[in-house]
């Protein structure tokens, strides 16, 4: 089981495999606590150096390098004319060899590139199943609810939530809530989130900072409000209702604009699944994720209309204005 685990981790085990252990993590406490304990093991694992692109034109100037250098060579005797023959080398070989090698190159360095990018969203999608896996153990202690978003106050923001697993233990690291591809990511040693007296003592400008930040690189549900009343969300196991995201920077009406990943997001589903998506809108339910159904980023307007917005947001009515970076 704890090849399965580090596999899990590192995202190398099979689409079929993945989602019967997730299974069997929502079920199983110690089985979570353990992965808890490799995922600190592998925290290491998680720098990625920086990313260059060659210069323009590398090729090129480097294949007349080559020829020219070539060209400038003494005339070789007849003797090592012949070696040279029968060894099936020249000078053209070896231009043409060495423009080979850099065409290569300089196809394998897009596609290196293009790998740590693919790394990143790994990284991203292993983040948000551990947070599921918080918040399904945080629902099984209470009453099948996800964390609840205060109405008013300095905690009555979304990013409360990471502030709620990682101080009631259902986290033990903050740099869970931080995406691999956010530029939240190049600052990671230094974040941290605040705890709830923090937040009660603090005043403005300060306040309005923890409250910005606290949730790291992810949005999370709203709640909805039912009868009149405001409710945090229900543990229902369902497929198609959005818990977390990719945290939206701004609500444009059929665009998606999140932190993370530009052109679509990563989100983190109600019975455990992770699914990236290039629109805001779940397929199947026709749900828009960063907004309710009355085009507003507040609490949903029943139980089934799921919210992901930004640490700072509201349960109640949150000006587009203020969501812009």
């Amino acid at each position: 089981m704890r090849d399965q685990l580090i596999g899990y981790l590192l995202d190398a085990i099979e689409p079929g495999e993945r989602i019967e252990l997730e299974r069997e993590l929502m079920a199983n406490e110690a089985l979570r606590h353990e992965l808890s304990i490799l995922r600190r093991s592998l925290q290491p694992l998680d720098a990625t150096p920086d990313e260059y692109d060659p210069p323009v034109g590398l090729a090129e100037r480097t294949c007349e390098f080559v020829e020219n250098q070539a060209k400038k060579s003494p005339r070789m005797s007849p003797d090592t004319h012949r070696a040279v023959y029968h060894s099936h080398w020249s000078a053209a070989d070896l231009v043409v060899t060495v423009g080979v090698m850099i065409a290569v190159s300089l196809l394998f360095i897009p596609a290196v590139n293009q790998s740590r990018l693919s790394s990143r969203l790994a990284g991203c999608q292993n983040n948000l199943r551990q947070l599921g896996v918080a918040l399904a153990s945080y629902s099984d202690r209470n009453d099948k609810l996800f964390p609840r978003v205060p109405t008013t106050g300095p905690t009555a923001v979304a990013g409360i939530y990471a502030n709620t697993l990682l101080n009631d233990g259902y986290l033990d690291n903050p740099n869970i809530v931080i995406c691999p591809g956010s530029a939240l990511a190049e600052k990671s040693h230094a974040f941290r989130v605040p705890s709830i007296n923090e937040l009660r003592e603090a005043e403005e400008p300060k306040l309005a900072e923890m409250q910005r930040s606290m949730g790291g690189s992810y949005g999370y549900t709203l709640g909805y409000i039912s009868k009149g009343r405001y409710r945090p969300t229900k543990n229902l196991n369902r497929p198609k209702f959005a818990l977390m995201a990719d945290s939206p920077v701004a609500l444009i009406k059929q665009s998606t604009v999140t932190e993370n990943h530009g052109g679509g997001q990563n989100v983190l589903f109600e019975d455990g699944h992770v699914s990236y998506m290039n629109s805001r809108v779940v397929e199947g339910c026709g749900d828009d994720i960063f907004a309710n159904d009355q085009g507003e980023v507040a609490a949903g307007t029943h139980r089934d209309d799921a919210v992901i917005a930004p640490s700072p947001a509201k349960p109640m009515i949150w000006p587009v204005a203020l969501m812009d970076e």
